[in-house]
């Protein structure tokens, strides 16, 4: 299954307490965009032709022109995992970017509004819960 930016910003969303907690996000990243690489071989080829042109080839960096027994689709994996491993840190940025100044329910992430313009209160309309902050 190729993996498009709606598909990476939702995880990414939803797993955004995780991130934040997490010492080093960028592990958490490179995780799921190794999950994302697919494994079989026909849905290897179908995520490489669409995948763009600027990741293909990307293996070089890693082994040279000393690719030793790779196969071909051990390549496109590599080049594959290169390319999510962006699109998830790139994404992570719109993310953190989109959140800064805001804040969001512990319970559903859902992003929650001052109640009474209270700031010490928080009520969040998607899971009906209240926030108490500050206590």
């Amino acid at each position: 299954m190729y993996w498009n930016y709606t598909d990476i910003y939702n995880e990414i969303t939803e797993n955004w307490q995780q991130l934040e907690q997490a010492t080093y996000p960028d592990d958490l990243l490179n995780e799921w965009a190794d999950r994302a690489v697919p494994i079989y071989s026909n849905d290897v080829i179908k995520d490489w032709q669409l995948m763009p042109s600027e990741f293909d080839n990307s293996f070089q960096e890693h082994f040279g022109g000393n690719i030793g027994d790779l196969t071909i689709i051990q390549l496109m994996q590599i080049d594959l995992y290169e390319y999510y491993r962006s699109e998830y840190a790139r994404i992570y940025e719109v993310v953190k970017t989109e959140r800064e100044g805001f804040s969001y329910c512990a319970n559903c992430n859902a992003e929650i509004d001052d109640e009474f313009n209270n700031p010490f209160t928080k009520f969040c309309e998607t899971c009906e819960t209240k926030e108490t902050e500050g206590k």
